[in-house]
């Protein structure tokens, strides 16, 4: 019979995810998740550990709208919490991953955001440079959100034109290129920031980083500035880095490394959005003998 368990503290239940995560060498973004969907499902089931009541919280979940990712990431994080945290045999009616639909990436057109980059304007020149900075970097190197307002500036290759992504998604190291314009604002914006001892490029206050709200928001604003209707947020230009490359005659090997995928069969979904001249392409039927 199924052990129920009743966590009378919250915090002793993130506690033994914290642990148990960074035995496994887990990112801090995947215990921040784990614990948030942990405090979901608690106030779901009233403080009551059981796997009987995962099915009809996922099921809530979805009914609410959530995204099959979303609700992925959640059955994974309560699979983790009952089986590594709690030491219990997964329940045969535990419910499955969901199969996520293969959708072609959504890009945006290059001029739209050069457009973005180069209308920013803000209070001072400081948050002018951040709010470009911001702009440029995601497409450019085509960070992530969260490589995004991690990186530090020691982390920054002025000479070779590279950026070294600490801890990235899988907690993997990676290295990425960057603009020379980009590296130009940013030498311009260190000079003239108010915070000079803070390690984080993009810095709020001391040894703190800008969240990743604000990066939507700036994102958002310019995007309205600039009159485009499509939804502009921090993927979108990630996606954008990679088709672009893409179209200009970049192999997907190269571009596989830079966006740091584990697997080339998810870089090459870019094939099917990017531009090519399919017409200068020649039918086996016609190729010289």
């Amino acid at each position: 019979m199924e052990q129920q368990i009743i966590i009378s503290k919250k915090e002793e239940l993130r506690s033994l995810i914290r642990d148990e995560c960074m035995l496994r060498g887990y990112s801090n973004q995947t215990i921040k998740c784990y614990i948030a969907w942990s405090n979901m499902f608690l106030r779901f089931s009233r403080n009551r550990l059981k796997q009987e009541f995962v099915k009809p919280f996922i099921k809530g979940l979805r009914n609410r709208g959530y995204k099959i990712t979303s609700t992925n990431n959640a059955i994974s994080a309560l699979r983790f919490i009952f089986k590594e945290c709690l030491n219990q045999e997964i329940i045969q009616n535990f419910p499955a991953k969901a199969k996520i639909p293969s959708t072609m990436p959504m890009v945006l057109n290059r001029d739209k955001i050069l457009q973005m980059i180069n209308t920013v304007q803000r209070t001072t020149k400081e948050y002018t440079l951040k709010h470009k900075l911001v702009i440029e970097l995601l497409y450019s190197s085509g960070l992530r959100l969260s490589e995004l307002i991690n990186l530090k500036v020691g982390n920054i290759d002025f000479y070779h034109k590279k950026i070294f992504v600490r801890e990235g998604k899988g907690a993997k190291d990676r290295i990425t290129i960057v603009s020379e314009k980009a590296l130009k604002d940013i030498q311009e914006f260190i000079k003239i920031r108010k915070h000079q001892s803070n390690p984080y490029l993009f810095d709020k206050g001391n040894n703190y980083h800008i969240s990743g709200r604000t990066v939507w928001k700036v994102l958002q604003r310019q995007a309205k500035e600039c009159n485009i209707a499509q939804n502009v947020h921090p993927h979108l230009l990630r996606d954008s880095f990679a088709t672009h490359l893409l179209e200009s005659g970049v192999d997907s090997r190269y571009i596989q490394r830079l966006l740091g995928h584990a697997r080339l069969e998810t870089t090459t979904k870019y094939t099917r959005v990017a531009d090519v001249n399919l017409m200068s392409i020649k039918s086996p039927l016609d190729l010289p003998i």
